[in-house]
């Protein structure tokens, strides 16, 4: 657990420091040091691997941002279960800023289902499926080629639009 503790505390400030040269030469230094098997001669190899650190922390906890993050630098095992912690409001705004707010693809096939709901079939592979709720209707072109644009909605809701037009259904993703 040591052990584990002190790579990632390594890894991070490596990362932060924003040096990869420092950072081999780190890596390298603790890799000696994880293979010595007398408890005391191996602290003390750690403890020669990180002189000097001090000083690149300080330099590191003043610039904003780092080369790797926090989840990257974790064992698997550290990792199991993780998703299940809350989630700080850094880590919420950059789930959001990765997350696709919008797709646009060209329609392979347009389909109503037994109840007049439209299924959406996409080159990609995906599928899309009115909701039942949704009574709303769009004008289909008679062109063989549609393009649609699927936008994220509030609380995991997508709505579906053709290309250049301000009508759109409400659906789900089936496939």
């Amino acid at each position: 657990m040591l052990k584990t503790s002190l790579s990632i505390s390594a890894a991070v400030v490596a990362g932060m420091a924003g040096s990869f040269t420092m950072a081999q030469g780190l890596s390298s230094n603790l890799l000696e040091c994880r293979s010595i098997a007398d408890d005391a001669r191996r602290l003390a190899c750690f403890d020669q691997a990180v002189v000097g650190l001090s000083d690149v922390t300080a330099d590191a906890q003043s610039k904003p941002e780092s080369n790797i993050s926090v989840a990257e630098a974790l064992s698997p095992e550290e990792k199991f279960g993780r998703e299940d912690l809350p989630e700080t409001k850094e880590q919420i705004q950059e789930r959001r800023e990765k997350e696709l707010r919008q797709l646009t693809a060209k329609v392979a096939e347009i389909a109503e289902n037994r109840r007049g709901k439209y299924v959406f079939i996409l080159e990609n592979g995906q599928v899309w499926r009115q909701l039942s709720s949704d009574t709303n209707k769009l004008l289909l072109p008679n062109d063989e080629e549609v393009s649609v644009e699927i936008k994220r909605r509030f609380l995991g809701a997508h709505s579906l639009s053709l290309v250049d037009d301000n009508r759109s259904v409400r659906v789900e993703r089936i496939k």
